[in-house]
């Protein structure tokens, strides 16, 4: 009777534990599967990104308007206004290294402080 209810107990166990986890992993899957919907702070700027291209181990970001800075990151979190990766653009054309075989993510930004919705580039 003692042995059933360990075993009992460690199956119940067993069965929550794995709802917990498999709970868990659904909602990263989910989280990730679903778009990252902005606020659409991209559609106030005048300045936007043209072209971003990769080759030979540097990405090249073309853009229009008056862009101030650009900013390249390998995850999709929109960085803030003061945020250290923001670099300077000149003549609406930005040069960065970066490494083959990794998803980056770009934005720029204007004088004005907004920051544009970000655009993704994988380096081959």
């Amino acid at each position: 009777m003692k042995k059933k209810k360990l075993d009992l107990d460690y199956t119940i166990f067993l069965i929550i534990s794995g709802a917990v986890i498999l709970g868990f992993f659904t909602a990263v899957v989910v989280l990730n599967i679903l778009p990252n919907y902005q606020n659409n702070y991209g559609s106030l700027m005048d300045a936007q990104i043209t072209n971003v291209t990769y080759n030979d181990g540097k990405i090249t970001i073309e853009t229009t308007g008056d862009p101030q800075f650009f900013c390249i990151k390998s995850t999709k979190s929109r960085p803030n206004a003061q945020n250290i990766c923001w670099q300077d653009i000149e003549n609406n054309k930005a040069t960065i290294s970066a490494f083959p075989y990794k998803r980056y993510y770009v934005w720029i930004k204007d004088s004005s402080g907004n920051i544009s919705d970000y655009v993704v580039i994988k380096g081959k």
